[in-house]
């Protein structure tokens, strides 16, 4: 994920005596075609930058000049608060295709300001430094814990609980049957909490399921795997401070299943999710909360029953679940 910047440098340079000229007036016209790339990740507590030199050039002497014994290198300079520096590439012919990375990561705090410096450039053996491009920008560290209740009633300053409400029939939490919601749910709030406290900027809880399955009886009805379920921005509250909560986001959701008819059959629900937070830029701010839903359910001509003929049926936890219809 190149999250900084790209940065292309397509330049034309006419380089006297580099190439061990023979004979006055021996010019290289030179044209380049390097990149620098820079990257930015925040994942938990720990900060990681990179910087990359690629790309080539085309030298075409003009006549009695030779390019025997002529080199290029790249270089990438990575100052990750006071940790890195320089890291070089091979010596290599002036054409030959350039790729130069340099790593760095460090233990942030929350709130503090560390600064990365990056630079990129090509050497060549005659001319010298031909091509460079730097910069310098100040990284906050910030990050996200991820936790989830699936009790009591959804918290009074997560602005979503007003469509949680319409989409629900209530402001409950867990295991819940009904007409509204439709057929045996179980409803969960993940909460983010952030480091530090005052962050301001959105932050979104991705949601994805791992892979999850549907049964009639004991019959597969069907299945997805790697889905992305992350909630519709109704359901989620991506603003930290919203509601004076004081470095919260939610996300908000309700898995399970609704009999479509009145048959005598139990239709059952297996799911492996998992859930983390990330900046509006992408960049991932957490670790992974995993977490697995289970539930059986029977339409009646009363209504939708939760039905409990599976021994450690009907629950929401953290890890995961068997996708078995007897949990086997």
């Amino acid at each position: 994920m190149r999250l900084l910047a790209l940065y292309f440098a397509g330049l034309t340079l006419s380089l006297a005596y580099c190439c061990g000229a023979h004979g006055q007036g021996c010019v290289v016209s030179l044209q380049s075609f390097y990149d620098v790339y820079t990257t930015v990740s925040i994942v938990q507590t720990t900060i990681y930058t990179s910087v990359t030199v690629d790309g080539y050039a085309s030298m075409p002497p003009s006549a009695g000049c030779s390019l025997q014994g002529v080199t290029h290198q790249g270089a990438a300079y990575n100052l990750l608060s006071t940790t890195g520096g320089w890291v070089y590439g091979p010596t290599q012919c002036p054409s030959c295709y350039i790729n130069v990375s340099n790593n760095q990561n460090i233990k942030g705090s929350p709130g503090v300001a560390y600064p990365f410096h990056w630079q990129g450039q090509v050497k060549c053996s005659k001319a010298g430094v031909f091509f460079a491009r730097s910069a310098t920008t100040n990284i906050t560290d910030v990050w996200a814990v991820i936790s989830q209740r699936t009790s009591g009633t959804v918290s009074s300053d997560d602005a979503a609980i007003g469509a949680y409400d319409s989409a629900e029939g209530t402001t409950n939490l867990g295991l819940m049957s009904g007409s509204n919601p439709t057929g045996c749910v179980i409803g969960n709030e993940t909460i983010g909490t952030i480091a530090p406290p005052n962050y301001t900027s959105y932050v979104t809880l991705h949601r994805f399921v791992v892979a999850d399955m549907g049964y009639r009886n004991s019959t597969q009805t069907g299945g997805v795997t790697n889905f992305d379920d992350t909630s519709d921005p109704a359901l989620r509250d991506d603003d930290p401070q919203s509601g004076n909560s004081g470095g919260k986001v939610y996300d908000l959701d309700a898995p399970g299943i609704g009999p479509p008819n009145v048959d005598g059959n139990t239709y059952r629900y297996r799911g492996n999710f998992y859930e983390f937070a990330a900046l509006s830029d992408g960049t991932v701010i957490s670790s992974q909360f995993t977490f697995y839903v289970r539930v059986s359910c029977k339409k009646t001509a009363s209504g939708y029953q939760i039905v409990n003929d599976v021994p450690n049926d009907n629950q929401i936890g953290t890890g995961t679940t068997p996708l078995t219809w007897n949990l086997q």
